[in-house]
């Protein structure tokens, strides 16, 4: 058994067989007949490690608790971990893996392309996938099969959200969207736009700016001769500061909204994200017991300042958590009766839409008290 699944991770060189050393992959033998797999998959370097280290003990930590309750319909869970290396190669190999030894759910691949090129193999192979993390529209508009779900928001979603939330602020007159020209800053402020037109609502005040610029006295001239009810950035936290900080010495008092740019740890260090009147568009909500929490903590606490680790683990819990509810539901593991009891396409008021995506917000207005992220 054991060389047989050493010869299965043959195609993740090193890193899968150091998995395999720390028993982070833990197949034991004498329990297969009584288990069901669940397959977690993430990057186990690079940028998104962090979230695959987050969805990873989640995952562990939720097993945990529900084998100790007596598992799922007589059989204990086990996880198979993979690293999927953030890339369409890794992911396709790890999916193949997971559909080879029948892993009945799959989480994580928090990675767009790489949750883009395993739910294309999980679909066809009838594999259950809830994305925990990841946001790329795609993975639902164009879902591969009925097992495909997303527990997280849709990043093509903020243009909207951000118009409500300009248009709800007090007073009166336009609002002003500064971006900073990048594709991204672009489109956003081009969905905002629309969305305000949408509305019946003044014309969005267009003011575009050049990044890395030490002085924005145009730009801070023209929100002063518009006098806008609120303002919202999109654009990089030092630029997003400058203004900000120029704004408030010319006297303007709009409240500001940022993008999810600014839920970031450099702009939870810059002076101006304790504004009181600035606000963040945050992919993830905090949690409430970050909220809660005491004055002693410290600002420097990665988790106080990246909330996004944090997101996917609840994520993660939930998603395993609604996989076996499922499955007690329906008496069985299998993922044609667990997508039918997930899925809304009945108007059942489930926890997923017909497309698979989640009843949830794509984004969480939010605020940096000083300490931590906060919800608005």
């Amino acid at each position: 058994m054991l060389s047989a699944l050493k010869r299965s991770l043959a195609p993740f060189g090193g890193l899968g067989l150091r998995w395999l050393a720390a028993g982070i992959i833990c197949l034991a033998p004498a329990a297969e007949a009584a288990t069901t797999l669940i397959g977690v998959a993430g990057p186990a370097a690079g940028r998104e490690q962090a979230m695959t280290d987050a969805i990873r003990r989640a995952a562990e930590q939720t097993v945990a608790d529900i084998n100790n309750k007596g598992g799922v319909l007589g059989q204990q869970l086990e996880l198979v971990v993979l690293d999927d290396a953030c890339t369409e190669g890794g992911a396709a190999a790890v999916a193949q893996t997971f559909i080879q030894k029948q892993v009945r759910l799959v989480v994580g691949h928090p990675c767009a392309k790489a949750a883009l090129t395993a739910a294309g193999l999980y679909g066809p192979a009838g594999v259950m996938f809830i994305a925990t993390a990841s946001r790329h529209p795609r993975l639902t508009d164009k879902r591969a099969g009925k097992t495909i779900f997303r527990l997280a928001g849709r990043d093509d979603r903020q243009g909207a959200v951000a118009a409500d939330w300009l248009i709800s602020q007090p007073g009166s007159g336009s609002i002003a969207v500064v971006h900073d020209k990048t594709s991204y800053s672009r489109t956003l402020a081009s969905a905002i736009g629309a969305a305000i037109l949408a509305k019946a609502q003044p014309a969005a005040i267009d003011l575009p700016i050049v990044a890395s610029e030490n002085d924005y006295a145009a730009t801070i001239k023209a929100l002063v001769a518009a006098q806008p009810k609120a303002m919202f950035f999109a654009g990089y936290p030092a630029e997003a500061n400058i203004i900000i900080t120029a704004a408030r010495a010319a006297g303007l008092k709009m409240p500001v909204l940022g993008s999810d740019s600014l839920a970031t740890p450099d702009f939870a260090r810059q002076p101006s994200a304790s504004d009181p009147q600035m606000t963040i568009l945050s992919r993830f909500a905090p949690p409430a017991a970050m909220d809660a929490a005491g004055p002693e903590s410290s600002a420097s606490s990665p988790s106080r300042l990246d909330i996004s680790a944090d997101a996917a683990s609840l994520a993660t819990a939930q998603a395993i958590r609604l996989w076996v509810d499922a499955a007690v539901k329906s008496g069985q593991t299998a993922s044609e009766p667990i997508s039918a009891a997930l899925s809304d396409a009945a108007g059942t008021g489930a926890n997923f839409a017909s497309n698979g995506d989640a009843h949830v917000p794509s984004f969480y207005p939010v605020f940096w008290n000083g300490t931590r992220w906060m919800s608005r």
